[in-house]
């Protein structure tokens, strides 16, 4: 599915049949199916809304997804996706392509990055796992200092925006995004104590030299690099680098078409 949604072809496809394009996205960003209000099941309701069986509540089917009331066009809407699927593409660069507003550009580089935040709280990883956080100031780990903490393998990447790097915050997280039994291996410091007790295997030498989250914190650095408001919206532009790292290879097949 996301092969499709980089596929230049598809954006000229979605161009020729807007209706079927649209299909495809809604299977990347599927519907909702309970309501927020109370919870209750979504049936369809009418051409293009859902409504609660339980409270009566009508929703707009789009929402939830990279469309839910977006002004800009669907085509405009999908080849922007697919710019920001394969890389971090500027302000400028999106009003330059797309033709649209500075406002527009800014809206669908929020909605990407929120669909990246969301999907990536499924993301698991599992074997030889590698974390390590990169902090957002200078100060001891463990204290109320924002961090970005980058789980990693050699293929892929889970980067998590975090208030601090306290041992609770980190163990927490771990189980979130590792599969019980891989093996976790750290640096010595003592926010992972106690990793070991939580189904891993937990191997923190000093001498590790986590090659791998090393080399995916480099590429997050370089993603946040001249970016002087990097709290703004941290855990969507941390999740939007994990999808472009975790998806480089697929990316660049993507240019390549």
């Amino acid at each position: 599915m996301r092969r499709k949604l980089l596929s230049k072809g598809f954006v000229k496809a979605a161009k020729r049949n807007p209706a079927a394009a649209l299909h495809v996205l809604l299977d990347f960003y599927p519907l909702p199916t309970r309501c927020a209000a109370c919870g209750g099941q979504l049936n369809k309701q009418g051409r293009n809304s859902l409504r609660c069986q339980d409270c009566q509540t009508n929703v707009a089917e789009l929402t939830g997804t990279a469309l839910h009331n977006s002004t800009l066009p669907l085509a405009t809407t999908l080849e922007g996706m697919r710019r920001l699927a394969q890389k971090n593409e500027t302000l400028a660069d999106l009003r330059r392509e797309l033709s649209v507003s500075n406002q527009g550009a800014q809206d669908l580089k929020a909605r990407v990055r929120g669909y990246c935040a969301s999907a990536q709280n499924d993301e698991m990883l599992d074997g030889t796992v590698e974390v390590d956080e990169m902090l957002l100031h200078a100060g001891a780990k463990g204290r109320a200092n924002p961090a970005v903490v980058v789980l990693a393998t050699k293929e892929k990447a889970v980067a998590v925006a975090v208030a601090d790097t306290r041992q609770a915050t980190l163990g927490a997280l771990i189980q979130k995004h590792v599969t019980a039994g891989s093996t976790v291996v750290t640096d010595a410091f003592s926010g992972y104590n106690g990793v070991g007790a939580l189904g891993y295997a937990h191997n923190a030498a000093k001498t590790n030299r986590l090659a791998h989250a090393h080399a995916a914190i480099s590429s997050l650095r370089k993603y946040l690099q001249g970016n002087n408001r990097q709290e703004l919206g941290l855990a969507g532009k941390a999740a939007h680098w994990a999808f472009l790292y975790s998806h480089r290879k697929l990316s660049e097949g993507a240019k390549a078409d």
